[in-house]
């Protein structure tokens, strides 16, 4: 147990430090143990504190991620995580920062292309499923209005005809069988 757990402890009996806990330096002074200068706090709250907004080369980058390959989660984790996720949902501005930042980038999509067989996997996960009337009327509510691609643009001349002679094809040949 570290010198600052074992502090905290006497002055702090009726308030012992959990697994998922530490003790903080204040003047982030790891040397000075006044008990002034703890404070108890999660682990992941004291990560956020001292690593938020840190710039880190790309060497050091590089050698996080050589350090983490290979290493997976425990399924318990993942599930842990898993479920995390699930009740978070960033807040409008988060969501307009995020929006804000990926602005001009291209995405990570944009120019792959998927096997055959991943083309099969996603056509067999798809196939009998239709939107629910809900999310139809969603969509549907989307698309109007000033938000439709189409919205204050009008067909050419030429791709009018064009448009009519493809009808008068199709009831054409409809009328030949």
């Amino acid at each position: 147990m570290e010198k600052s757990h074992i502090i905290w402890n006497e002055h702090h009996p009726d308030d012992p430090i959990l697994p998922d806990e530490l003790i903080h330096h204040k003047d982030r002074n790891h040397y000075n143990d006044d008990p002034d200068n703890h404070e108890k706090m999660k682990k992941g709250a004291h990560i956020i504190l001292h690593h938020t907004g840190v710039k880190r080369s790309a060497s050091s980058r590089k050698k996080m991620s050589e350090s983490s390959k290979g290493k997976k989660h425990t399924p318990e984790t993942r599930k842990k995580m898993s479920e995390a996720h699930k009740r978070k949902s960033p807040s409008a501005a988060t969501r307009k920062k995020i929006s804000e930042a990926r602005k001009g980038q291209i995405p990570w999509t944009k120019g792959r292309k998927f096997s055959a067989e991943h083309r099969r996997k996603i056509s067999e996960a798809n196939k009998g499923k239709s939107p629910s009337a809900a999310t139809r009327k969603k969509l549907s509510e989307a698309n109007k209005g000033k938000n439709h691609p189409f919205y204050g643009k009008t067909h050419s001349e030429k791709t009018k005809a064009k448009m009519s002679d493809a009808r008068k094809m199709y009831w054409k040949r409809k009328g030949d069988n």
